[in-house]
C-alpha cells in the first residue's frame, strides 16, 4: 500500500466533506427542501457521468436504500444548519454519526474489537465533545434547540446510511449510481410532500454544493477500498475541522471567544475519539 498514494483521495474526502455546505451558507434566505432537491439531482447527474467513465449502471436495491437514508439525513442536515449554525451543527452530526456506526457495528453487524476498552473510551470522547460543541448555546436558545434536534437527527440517519453498502457485498464503485437514484428518490418525495417555491436564485448554489459532495463522495469510495469501511469512514470524519473553520472563520458564527475555545476543545475531543476509534478496531 503506497501511503502517499492512498492519502490524496483522504484529503480530497476531507476538504469536499467539510466544504460542500459552504455554497449553502452563503444564501441569506433559502428553502431547505428545495435546496435539497437542487442539491440531489446535482448528485445524480454528476454520479452518471462519472459511472459512464469509470464504473458500471447496476441497481441495488440496498445501494438505493442507502441513497435514500442519506437523502432523508441532509434534509435535517440543511435544517440544522440553517437553524443553528455550521460551526455548531457539523460537530454534532459528525459526532452522532459516528457514535451510531459503533452501534450498528457491535450489535447489528457484529464486527469485533481489538481493544473494546479503546472502543468505548472513543465512543466517551464523541459524546463529550458533542456535548461542549452543543452546549454553547446563543442569545436565540430556542432556534438553537432546534437546530441542535435537527442536527442529531442527521447524525443518525448518516449514520445508518452505511450498513446497507456492507450488506451489499458489490463493488465500490459500483456502488456509486445506485446510490445517487435513492438519493434523488429520497429528494423527489420530499419535494412533492412539502412542494417548496421554486427559487431561481439558489440554482447554481445548490446544484454546486451537491456536485461538491459527490467529489467527496468518490473519493471516499477509494479511502474504504484502502483503509477499510471502519478505519475509512473514521478517518474521513476530520472533515468536521473544515466545517468548523468556515463556520468560525469565515462566515463568523460566533463572536464570544470563550464560546469558540469551547467549540474547538469539543471539535477536538471529537477527533480525538474518531482516530481512537478506528485503531479500536
Amino acid at each position: 500500500m503506497n501511503l502517499f498514494s492512498d492519502l490524496i483521495p483522504l484529503l480530497i474526502a476531507i476538504i469536499f466533506w467539510g466544504s460542500y455546505l459552504v455554497p449553502m451558507k452563503k444564501v441569506k434566505e433559502y428553502d431547505p427542501y428545495f435546496f435539497q432537491f437542487l442539491f440531489c439531482s446535482a448528485v445524480l447527474i454528476s454520479s452518471i457521468v462519472f459511472s459512464f467513465f469509470f464504473a458500471e449502471f447496476v441497481l441495488s436495491p440496498f445501494a438505493i436504500l442507502s441513497g435514500f437514508l442519506f437523502a432523508v439525513g441532509n434534509v435535517f442536515s440543511l435544517a440544522a444548519v440553517k437553524e443553528s449554525g455550521m460551526s455548531r451543527a457539523f460537530p454534532i452530526w459528525v459526532g452522532v454519526g459516528i457514535s451510531v456506526v459503533f452501534l450498528f457495528g457491535v450489535f447489528f453487524l457484529s464486527e469485533s474489537f481489538a481493544s473494546l476498552l479503546f472502543a468505548i473510551i472513543a465512543l466517551v470522547l464523541v459524546i463529550a465533545g458533542v456535548f461542549l460543541v452543543s452546549s454553547t448555546n446563543d442569545q436565540k436558545k430556542e432556534s438553537s434547540t432546534k437546530g441542535i434536534l435537527f442536527a442529531v437527527c442527521a447524525g443518525i440517519l448518516f449514520g445508518s446510511y452505511l450498513v446497507p453498502f456492507k450488506l451489499a457485498n458489490m463493488e465500490l464503485l459500483s456502488f456509486l449510481f445506485p446510490m445517487s437514484i435513492g438519493i434523488f428518490v429520497g429528494s423527489l418525495v420530499i419535494f412533492l410532500y412539502k412542494r417548496p417555491q421554486i427559487d431561481a436564485t439558489i440554482l447554481v448554489s445548490g446544484s454546486f454544493s451537491g456536485f461538491l459532495w459527490n467529489i467527496g463522495n468518490v473519493a471516499n469510495f477509494s479511502v474504504v477500498s484502502n483503509f477499510g469501511l471502519a478505519l475509512g469512514s473514521s478517518l474521513t470524519q476530520i472533515c468536521l475541522f473544515i466545517g468548523v473553520l468556515w463556520g468560525l472563520f469565515y462566515f463568523k458564527e460566533v463572536k464570544d471567544s470563550g464560546k469558540i475555545i469551547s467549540i474547538i476543545f469539543g471539535s477536538i475531543l471529537l477527533f480525538a475519539g474518531a482516530i481512537l476509534l478506528a485503531f479500536s478496531k
